[in-house]
């Protein structure tokens, strides 16, 4: 019994963030299918490295990528519009309409 609970406290230590990992990892990290890793980058849409047949992924490289990915919120999107429209350039019509 205190085999079982020593081996429930052991945690797998995390990859820091300049670890390269393999395909089996960086598909267990993101929750992802193996094959849907492959596909990510054989479309070069995930950073990755090739070494011979072997693919590699840094992690701090991964989670900027994620981050990069980002939806932002309506508030956010209707903070900016604002922020365009006040201060956008006005552009003054020189033109009269001449009868």
């Amino acid at each position: 019994m205190e085999k079982a609970i020593e081996k429930l406290s052991v945690k797998e230590p995390s990859p820091s963030t300049d670890e390269l990992l393999n395909v089996d990892q960086i598909a267990a990290y993101l929750l992802l299918a193996k094959s849907s890793i492959y596909g990510l980058t054989a479309t070069s849409k995930i950073p990755h490295y090739k070494y011979g047949k072997k693919l590699y992924f840094k992690k701090s490289e991964i989670d900027d990528w994620i981050l990069a990915k980002r939806i932002k919120t309506m508030d956010e999107i209707e903070q900016e519009a604002m922020e365009y429209i006040r201060n956008r350039p006005r552009f003054i019509s020189s033109s009269k309409h001449k009868k």
